[in-house]
């Protein structure tokens, strides 16, 4: 279907979902690879707003949560992380936070969101690594204050 020339990115009209969705719900990695290699949208979102990367974070499906990020799929535009902190996935919790960057203030909302949910659910091991997480930013932070803001206000730069 795919060499005839299938669009891969076909939605179903009651829930906004594509192949992708299905595959990666029913936890096909070598399908959600073919899929991904012919095109297949890795941000694509369905009608409640949850893209792939979240349903796999969800399941605790680590390998196709990394070759979902392997074709693109964005982290920050997804709620996976929230999802596999409520689950328990500490794996994916870490290989999410290992590829974090810290773009704006939703960013620190999603954290704490995470947070919440591992609390509220009792992922001990998840919230651990994502307070350490939070404690790494922190230090990052309180260095650039001590350390690199006086720099700046010594050759009067504005930051």
């Amino acid at each position: 279907i795919l060499d005839a020339g299938a669009n891969v990115n076909v939605r179903r009209e009651k829930d906004g979902q594509t192949a992708l969705f299905m595959t990666v719900r029913k936890g096909f990695l070598k399908v959600a690879e073919i899929l991904l290699k012919a095109g297949a949208d890795a941000n694509t979102s369905n009608h409640e707003g949850h893209t792939p990367l979240c349903i796999a974070a969800r399941a605790g499906r680590e390998d196709i949560v990394r070759a979902l990020l392997s074709h693109g799929a964005d982290i920050h535009r997804s709620k996976g992380l929230i999802h596999a902190s409520r689950h328990g996935h500490v794996e994916i919790v870490k290989l999410f936070l290992s590829k974090w960057k810290r773009n704006n203030r939703n960013d620190d909302v999603m954290i704490s969101s995470a947070c919440a949910h591992a609390k509220q659910h009792n992922q001990s091991e998840v919230l651990r690594a994502l307070m350490e997480f939070r404690e790494g930013v922190m230090r990052s932070l309180l260095y650039i204050y001590i350390y690199i803001r006086p720099i700046f206000v010594y050759y009067n730069i504005s930051i």
